[in-house]
């Protein structure tokens, strides 16, 4: 994701546990979906923004929203990072 500056998108419990190593934790605090968003400044990924929730689905709004978000902490980022 980062190396490519795609937003990752995984839903359900075995998606979080495929990608990412403190699934345990994710899943003891109910959490079961996940949008993480690349923070992209001058082409370079530089972070990401990441949004968990407790359904296993993720309706297009959440994403949408994900996406817009992660537009808003680029510009942030662009205004304090050097």
């Amino acid at each position: 994701m980062l190396l490519e500056a795609q937003v990752f998108v995984g839903e359900g419990e075995a998606a979080i546990r495929a990608h990412f190593a403190d699934h345990a934790l994710i899943a003891a605090l109910g959490l079961r979906s996940i949008v993480n968003v690349p923070v992209l400044l001058g082409g370079v990924c530089r972070g990401t923004v990441n949004f968990l929730w407790p359904a296993a689905a993720i309706t297009p709004g959440r994403r949408a929203m994900a996406g817009l978000l992660g537009l808003v902490v680029a510009a942030d980022w662009a205004v304090h990072v050097q």
